[in-house]
């Protein structure tokens, strides 16, 4: 049913301005999400003097507070309301940057320095949960069924366009070392972006019925019953969990042992988004033409190949940040392919009763992994059980490298795991994500 016919005082015209407060809210909120992933906060920490561990460890923190804490807000969101069990994600994510940025401050005391950089990323880790968990749900009754598919596609091009923008902007500034406060003016940009998309989310509009009745359990339990949904999830977990650290582990070789500059890291990060920019349209069309199952089968070689080759870039005979970056960009083509592959699955087996809940049980379980594969690495790193120096067919390998090679073997032998997916056969859905 269109959100038009559901709602007929809701007019095109205002269907058109809350499509444009949709993107221009997305726009906005994603310079923030773009900066814990394209290794510029991994570049800005490790400035600060913190470990490789500690590091992965704050990276991970949205991932673990989506995890832990998107049930209940969806929950919330299908008995009170999407906006309202939302509305304070704004001001936390706000205030969550603002504790990120004061850490960097010259002034401050070396005592309170990881106490701020904790409570400032907790807070912007919430902020981002509560976000998202009604997100999808919200927009579901704004756009007619017959446009979603090249309004997602619309949406996602935009923010990404958004994205390579700033980092192609902010790059031009990064230096071999950059100072502390070239990083700082960055993250200002982006908490300004925050602060500006407050009144713009508040916009949109609440068409669907809210007030749903029962406790958390029944409605949990109601999702976990739907057939084929919960082993799907599951398959999303382990994927997510041996993939989502390998750019940050890239980064790491990157900076601590091929000693590129902080311009050159931040430029590899912009590549990996330019590839999923080219992977969101040929995931689409894989989708269309050969099914879910066959995209995912694609990308699990994709990943074993793209995650191994790194390994191997001492025998590349293209220059390194050449290889490198093609390695970056293939990166992103593969993981936007299977965001689609999974964005399609997800909605064509997802139970029509407490649509937020059950969304949000495949998005805790998805960042649920990516926090696991970040809290896997930093905790084998702090272990120090891998070789810090080893010798692998003649090359100098790093503890990073061994990391990566069992992240390669890991999501190779996984193809297993397809046997999870029910294999629906139906047209793409470009749903929002920012990972």
């Amino acid at each position: 049913m269109s959100a038009t016919s559901a709602n007929p005082e809701f007019a095109e015209a205002d269907r058109h301005r809350a499509i444009r407060n949709i993107i221009a809210s997305t726009c906005l909120i994603c310079l923030s999400f773009l900066l814990f992933n394209n290794g510029f906060l991994l570049l800005y920490l490790t400035k600060l003097g913190l470990s490789r561990e500690t590091v992965l460890v704050l990276l991970a923190f949205p991932s673990i507070a989506h995890c832990l804490l998107q049930l209940p807000f969806a929950f919330l969101g299908d008995r009170y309301g999407k906006r309202r069990a939302s509305w304070i994600s704004s001001p936390l994510l706000a205030l969550g940057f603002a504790g990120i940025i004061l850490a960097g401050w010259n002034g401050l005391s070396t005592d309170l320095l990881m106490p701020i950089l904790i409570l400032g990323t907790a807070v912007f880790a919430i902020g981002y949960a509560s976000y998202l968990s009604t997100w999808f749900a919200l927009l579901s009754p704004i756009i007619p069924e017959n446009v979603r598919g090249a309004f997602f596609g619309k949406l996602r091009f935009s923010w990404q366009a958004v994205g390579v923008l700033f980092v192609s902007i902010y790059s031009l500034f990064f230096s071999h070392d950059s100072e502390l406060w070239v990083f700082q003016i960055i993250l200002g940009v982006s908490l300004l972006a925050l602060i500006i998309r407050y009144p713009v989310y508040r916009a949109i509009p609440e068409l669907e019925n809210t007030g749903r009745r029962g406790s958390f359990g029944e409605a949990f339990g109601s999702v976990l019953r739907a057939d084929n949904y919960l082993p799907f999830c599951c398959y999303v977990f382990l994927l997510m969990l041996f993939v989502f650290a390998a750019p940050q582990l890239f980064n790491l070789i990157e900076k601590k042992v091929l000693n590129l500059g902080d311009s050159t890291i931040v430029w590899m990060g912009n590549l990996t988004m330019i590839g999923s920019v080219a992977g969101f349209a040929l995931g689409g069309k894989a989708v269309d033409k050969l099914g879910t199952k066959s995209v995912f089968l694609g990308c699990h070689f994709g990943y074993s190949v793209v995650i191994g080759a790194f390994l191997f870039r001492d025998m590349s005979p293209l220059p390194l940040t050449v290889y490198v970056g093609a390695l970056h960009f293939l990166f992103g083509v593969t993981y936007a392919a299977s965001s689609i592959a999974i964005s399609t699955e997800m909605l064509a087996l997802v139970p029509k009763l407490n649509k937020s809940l059950a969304t949000a049980l495949c998005g805790s379980l998805t960042e649920g992994g990516k926090a696991l594969s970040g809290i896997f690495s930093a905790m084998t790193l702090k272990l120090n059980i891998l070789n810090e120096a080893w010798v692998f067919f003649g090359m100098n390998m790093s503890a990073y490298d061994s990391m990566l090679l069992a992240c390669s073997v890991m999501v190779f032998l996984l193809v297993v795991a397809l046997g999870l997916v029910p294999s629906v056969i139906r047209k793409s859905e470009w749903v929002p994500k920012m990972h």
